[in-house]
């Protein structure tokens, strides 16, 4: 809660000083640990980020760690770290969908399209909730390996489940249907 309070207020100082004063109160200081990265993203302290997701994972490696990991990495433009740190996090929580689709990213960056494909498929397979976003993610990669049929079938998943949204894709469809690409 404070941390979403100094967060609204962008009162970065005030959270510093109370994380700084209450890790060590907390049951779980990883915890806080993970809160105060959040913190050092939203400021784009990364460098701060970086060192103590590292020594986060000092000890028992933690998935989420890897992930902001990846996200630094991403920003960076730093593709064999995101790659090395989203497959890390996808190891760790197979489960969680957000992992797979950023080690796809990484591996698109990398031009591993194969592999690229195969996680966003494994993130829409762990998504709670279908996501357009997964399949049109999936479908460009589909579209890169001239695998036309699956894009356009990706497409056409997006559209069904946003279909207000996804104009674009709407439009990438009918070229694909129409032969235009």
């Amino acid at each position: 809660r404070v941390y979403g309070l100094c967060r609204r207020e962008t009162a970065w100082d005030l959270f510093d000083a109370v994380y700084e004063k209450a890790r060590p109160l907390f049951l779980y200081p990883r915890d806080a640990d993970m809160l105060a990265v959040r913190s050092f993203m939203d400021q784009k302290a990364y460098v701060r980020a970086r060192a103590l997701l590292i020594s986060v994972n000092e000890g028992e490696p933690v998935a989420a760690a890897f992930y902001w990991l990846a996200r630094i990495a991403e920003i960076r433009k730093k593709w064999d770290e995101m790659e090395l740190a989203s497959q890390k996090a996808t190891v760790l929580a197979p489960e969680n969908s957000q992992y797979h689709l950023m080690f796809s990213r990484a591996l698109v960056q990398l031009r591993k399209l194969d592999p690229a494909e195969k996680a966003a498929s494994a993130a829409i397979r762990c998504s709670q909730k279908a996501s357009p976003w997964l399949y049109h993610h999936r479908a460009r990669i589909r579209w890169r390996v001239q695998d036309y049929p699956g894009a356009l079938e990706d497409w056409l998943r997006a559209i069904r489940l946003r279909p207000g949204e996804t104009l674009k894709n709407k439009m990438n469809a009918r070229r694909v249907e129409s032969g235009l690409y």
